[in-house]
């Protein structure tokens, strides 16, 4: 065969090998694949079980609807469940956000330009925000034994950490020129963060805290599930004596009052931003 030939053939051998970038796609589909199923297998994921037990889980569907609404309405308890849940999260968002907005101004570098003052708040914000707040629950259960007490304290505890990092945020991103007009008047750092300051940030930091209300709303329903008193712990009492239909009626009440805590505090949220 001529070179010719052999160099005419070689052009006209077909490619079985897909192009590179397809390649690529394939390699991420299996590994995307393989890490499904070895995360499927680790948490012990079992489709042929959940399938065979699936008249059982009719079953008890059927023994928890309707829910038990006499529960609700032969039960002034539940009421008062309902308002102490309430409470721990307005009194945990008033005591946390006020030490977290002192603490804001601290760790803000416009107002206190401190590296190290700065830096040890942050990562004070930062060691809160990585404790879960059952387990701060814990340590104030020790101390307060189990109900709504040491609920607060922990959303307090909780909303240090969580906010305090955003009013600092907040405050950092006020106009330095705004405070450099005071600063020229001959104002103190007091008066710089009374009349420049807080007219600018106040606006976001309320529409914060109104936000921080809406979060420990659904934190003080979850930390009562492990003793810290409210509609969480109702809860708790109602599934452990196997009263599911009344635990039904009752997540019935917990979804309305984060629904309306949650569409409130949005409409205050958005006015206040509006206005301010």
């Amino acid at each position: 065969m001529s070179n010719r030939s052999k160099l005419f053939s070689s052009k006209t051998e077909p490619n079985y090998w897909p192009p590179v970038r397809h390649r690529a796609k394939v390699a991420q589909v299996v590994a995307v694949s393989v890490m499904v199923v070895s995360i499927c297998l680790l948490i012990g994921f079992d489709p042929i079980l959940m399938i065979t037990e699936l008249p059982f889980a009719w079953a008890f569907l059927r023994e928890v609807f309707p829910p038990n609404f006499n529960y609700l309405f032969h039960n002034p308890h539940v009421f008062e469940s309902a308002i102490s849940t309430i409470a721990m999260a307005f009194l945990g968002t008033f005591v946390g956000g006020m030490v977290a907005l002192v603490l804001a101004f601290l760790a803000a570098r416009n107002i206190v330009p401190q590296k190290i003052l700065n830096g040890l708040v942050y990562s004070l914000f930062s060691a809160e925000r990585v404790i879960p707040s059952f387990i701060i629950l814990l340590f104030f259960l020790i101390l307060a034994g189990i109900g709504p007490f040491a609920g607060t304290l922990a959303l307090s505890i909780t909303t240090i950490g969580t906010f305090g990092k955003l009013f600092a945020e907040s405050i950092e991103k006020v106009d330095d020129a705004i405070l450099q007009s005071v600063e020229a008047t001959g104002g103190s750092r007091l008066q710089i963060v009374w009349f420049a300051l807080l007219p600018e940030a106040s606006p976001t930091i309320i529409s914060h805290f109104f936000y921080a209300f809406d979060v420990n709303i659904r934190r003080a329903i979850g930390l009562g599930i492990f003793g810290g008193g409210g509609l969480g712990f109702d809860l708790y009492i109602a599934m452990g004596m196997m009263e599911y239909s009344s635990a039904v009626a009752l997540m019935l009440v917990i979804v309305v009052l984060i629904f309306s805590s949650e569409r409130i505090s949005n409409f205050l949220r958005t006015s206040v931003m509006r206005n301010g």
